[in-house]
């Protein structure tokens, strides 16, 4: 028997990944719409219709429900509604029997009491039969008080007036006591009202402990926990359903549904919005004071980092922080991809693909904070805020690491086009100082006095190789300066040391004496220095007529090496008796000295040796205890490498010996092939090496034919040149085409679209609407202001009719004839009064044809209307069965 099993169907339009996004968004932001999502998954590549969006979430859960409206609370007003809920939290139900809830509402005979839906077309919104009509100011209202219990309903009384609280009083008093007694309630009744100020008045509070009621405590801002809201609305829907259509169909729907209450929450602003099917329905909105408040800080951070834009009254709040945020990561010297023709009030979508584009940069200069899209197009100040305030501070930081550098840039490039006075002048001073200065080194430039001599030895150390050159170009006496010999004459030097030594002369310092001999010392060995050096050199005027020890070498051939040791050998021998003869000379004293200062040279030299060597040591010693340190980690992870070999051998040991082995031949097959992989790298190296080397020979192979190859060259250059000249020309002429094709673009945008034109429509039908219901209100005044006119002036005009008769009527009635003559005078005044009543009469009987007549009118254009209606209906249905006509014959005709 063959069973059909159940399949896996189409595979799904979104993506996991895609059906992840829209699920974070529905998440992060409840209201959102499906065609949002759509948009979304289209900028991302995936093309759904809204039923996809629908199923998609479905799966996951979720459904399309109407928000729940709740009152605003504060942090007081929870903690009070806690209280309320622990303390009568074990409450037995027979205690919640006892309590008679209580409440006020007001009914509007035109409003947002209810919603009601109807079946449509999608361009049918606006047709009469599926509109609820509204006026200004609800269009009349009644107001109810009612209570209720377990046990049923109480009495529901309708309010004239404003209640204040003897009226509230007289309400209880009539209704409350009653309605007790009919429900049999018994005695330990409990009453429950809210806290409005007439509620909780103190004389209210009197009357309700002279007749001993005891009330329920009842939390403020809590009327959601009155379950007598329930029956408000129902009585409201009910209500609703009947249409009434003035405030006396208004009171006799009420007198039907007496038995149901509905409530409207106080302090709500309840405003119309549609949904994504169209549907009329109802939300509540409500200004955060936290949000303000940090929309008022981003501003003034903005207005101190310098982005004065924020100043504009006409931008809205979404404007003015993205700009901000633009603006400041454009300090910061980071690149965003924005359109530069920035468009206020944007789109959704637009707001949207903006925000992901702002928030992509804010990683790459690692910020701190996370944000989100939704949260900058949702303007949630509380996340914005530390962004902007992180972002503000690294503009600030930024601008205060480039302003040296864009001040001197600003300054080079002001000086390259621009100078002062004074700078003009000091570049003339310049040439003629910097041509002096030429001047004068070019005349006193240094000149080669003597020239040391090729048969001298080469000077070992480089100090010798120094003076010597100085001596070359006549440097002695500055040498001399510089070690800080006196220009004195020996004989000066004699005098000097003679006066020293005579014995009638005043004791001399012996540091002084030591000191001068010291000098004399130094001196004469320097001298001896600068001789030994100068015999070695020869004047630049006579070394040409000179025979050098070169030539000599040459002329005697291989007896020159011979000859240039011998000199060596005399020089050292001269040096050896030099050194001889001068203890000799100086005598024991300055030769202890000598030794002396010899010995303190060779401390400071051991001395010195002593610190290097113990540096070496600690870097050695501290190396030493790096390497223990290191020896012990390694020890440690050998260790550890021991135990983890120990184990995996235990592992091997309990594992499969069939899988080792054929993992041991993969782990073999692999390291083989990493191998033969260096191996062929390499010999992919060799071959490259020698294939550029075949090429280098080709290309010297090929270097007889240079001529021709020029030649190539020189063609392949012209016409790189005209290819390169003709796709300079192409460009120009794509850049003009560009720039026509971005005017006839604006053109396009500047001319209103289908829906653009749809949406003008009802801003002007709205529009209209509300100068019309200002206007007639207008009107009403202006009649209603006349009207008044007319009736204060009759009234002037009776009361000093009346006022005149009072004061004649004694008079008159003294004689026949006055009164005669006064009652001639009632009577022509009566007349006139009948005359006014029947103008009065007679324009009222006019204004009423008029009326009549206008009302006809009305319902002649309303029946014009209906049938408007009817032929457009008719007429798109003719046309969706012609199309259904023209694509059958279309299937046949191609078949």
């Amino acid at each position: 028997m063959t069973v059909n099993h159940p399949r896996s169907g189409a595979p799904c339009k979104i993506s996991p990944r895609g059906a992840s996004m829209i699920m974070r968004k529905v998440r992060d932001q409840p209201r959102t719409t499906r065609q949002d999502l759509v948009n979304d998954l289209k900028r991302a590549g995936t093309t759904v219709s809204k039923k996809t969006i629908s199923n998609t979430l479905r799966r996951h859960g979720l459904k399309s429900c109407s928000a729940r409206k709740v009152p605003l609370l504060k942090p007081a007003h929870v903690q009070a509604r806690l209280k309320f809920a622990n303390d009568h939290l074990d409450d037995p139900e027979e205690e919640w029997e006892k309590v008679m809830w209580s409440d006020e509402t007001k009914i509007e005979l035109f409003g947002l009491n209810s919603t009601r839906r109807v079946w449509r077309k999608k361009k049918d919104e606006y047709n009469p039969k599926n509109t609820i009509p509204t006026v200004k100011h609800g269009g009349g209202n009644i107001i109810l008080w009612g209570c209720f219990s377990a046990k049923g309903t109480g009495r529901l009384h309708r309010i004239e007036g404003r209640m204040d609280g003897a009226m509230y009083h007289e309400i209880l008093n009539n209704n409350l006591l009653p309605s007790v007694r009919a429900l049999k309630m018994g005695r330990g009744w409990v009453f429950q009202h809210d806290n409005d100020q007439k509620h909780t008045a103190r004389a209210t509070k009197e009357w309700l402990r002279k007749k001993h009621r005891k009330v329920l405590e009842w939390p403020i801002q809590s009327p959601d926990l009155n379950p007598i809201e329930s029956l408000w609305r129902e009585l409201k829907v009910r209500i609703a359903q009947r249409q009434p259509r003035n405030l006396k169909d208004l009171e006799k729907s009420n007198m039907a549904a007496i038995s149901v209450f509905h409530r409207v929450r106080t302090g709500s602003k309840i405003g119309a919005q549609y949904d994504q099917e169209g549907n009329l329905i109802q939300v509540e909105t409500r200004e955060d004071e936290e949000q303000s408040v940090k929309l008022a800080e981003i501003l003034e951070l903005l207005l101190a980092a310098g982005y004065f834009r924020a100043r504009i009254k006409g931008l809205g709040p979404f404007d003015k922080v993205v700009g901000g945020m633009t603006w400041c990561i454009t300090t910061c010297n980071f690149d965003i991809d924005v359109d530069l023709l920035f468009q206020e009030n944007s789109t959704i979508g637009q707001k949207i693909a903006l925000t992901e584009k702002i928030v992509s940069v804010l990683p790459k200069m690692k910020c701190p904070h996370r944000l989100e899209p939704h949260q900058i197009q949702g303007l949630d100040f509380i996340h914005i805020f530390p962004v902007i305030q992180w972002l503000v501070k690294r503009a600030i930081e930024t601008r205060e690491e480039m302003g040296d550098s864009v001040r001197a840039y600003s300054v080079s490039q002001f000086q390259k086009t621009h100078s002062f006075p004074e700078d003009e002048d000091f570049l003339q001073r310049k040439e003629k100082a910097v041509k002096a200065v030429l001047d004068v080194s070019e005349v006193y430039k240094p000149q080669r006095k003597y020239k040391r001599q090729v048969e001298a030895g080469e000077l070992l150390d480089e100090e010798s190789r120094v003076h010597s050159t100085l001596l070359e170009y006549g440097r002695m006496s500055d040498y001399l300066l510089r070690y800080g010999f006196s220009k004195q004459t020996k004989q000066d030097q004699a005098e000097e040391r003679k006066a020293l030594l005579t014995p009638g002369s005043q004791a001399t310092p012996p540091g002084m004496t030591e000191g001068l001999l010291e000098e004399e010392d130094l001196q004469a060995a320097e001298e001896l220095r600068i001789k030994t050096l100068m015999t070695s050199m020869a004047a630049m005027a006579t070394e040409e007529g000179r025979l050098m020890a070169s030539t000599v070498g040459q002329i005697v051939g291989l007896q020159s090496e011979e000859i240039k040791q011998i000199a060596s050998e005399y020089a050292e021998k001269q040096s050896e008796r030099s050194a001889e003869d001068r203890p000799a000379r100086y005598g024991p004293v300055q030769q202890h000295r000598r030794i002396v200062t010899s010995l303190n040279k060779q401390i400071q030299q051991k001395t010195k040796q002593l610190e290097e060597l113990q540096a070496k040591h600690l870097e050695v010693k501290s190396g030493c205890e790096e390497a223990k340190s290191k020896l012990m980690e390694a020890t440690e992870q050998t260790e550890g490498l021991e135990k983890e070999l120990s184990a995996l051998e235990e592992a091997e040991s309990q594992a499969d010996t069939g899988l080792l082995e054929k993992l041991r031949a993969l782990v073999g097959m692999n390291e083989n092939l990493k191998h033969q992989e260096q191996e062929f790298r390499t010999h992919c190296r060799e071959e490259m090496v020698r294939l550029q080397q075949n090429i280098e020979d080709l290309k010297m192979e090929s270097g007889d034919d240079t001529e021709d190859e020029k030649e190539k060259c020189q063609l392949i250059d012209k016409q790189y040149n005209t290819d390169r000249e003709k796709l300079q020309k192409i460009r120009l002429l794509m850049a003009q085409r560009n720039r026509e094709i971005a005017i006839l673009q604006r053109k396009i945008d500047e001319v209103p679209s289908r829906a653009e034109l749809t949406q003008y429509q009802k801003r002007f039908i709205e529009l209209y609407g509300q100068v019309s219901a200002t206007h007639k209100e207008t009107k009403q005044f202006f009649t209603l202001y006349n009207t008044l006119d007319d009736k204060k002036v009759y009234l002037e005009k009776e009361v000093n009719l009346l006022n005149s008769i009072h004061d004649n009527f004694q008079q008159a009635m003294a004689s026949l004839g006055a009164k005669e003559q006064f009652l001639r005078q009632m009577e022509q005044i009566v007349e006139g009064i009948k005359q006014s009543c029947i103008k009065m009469e007679k324009k009222k009987q006019e204004n009423k044809m008029r009326r009549d007549q206008l009302n006809d009118e009305y319902l002649e254009l309303l029946d014009k209307q209906r049938l408007y209606f009817k032929t457009v209906k008719d007429f798109k249905e003719e046309c969706r069965k012609n199309e259904m006509l023209l694509s059958k014959l279309r299937t046949k005709g191609a078949s």
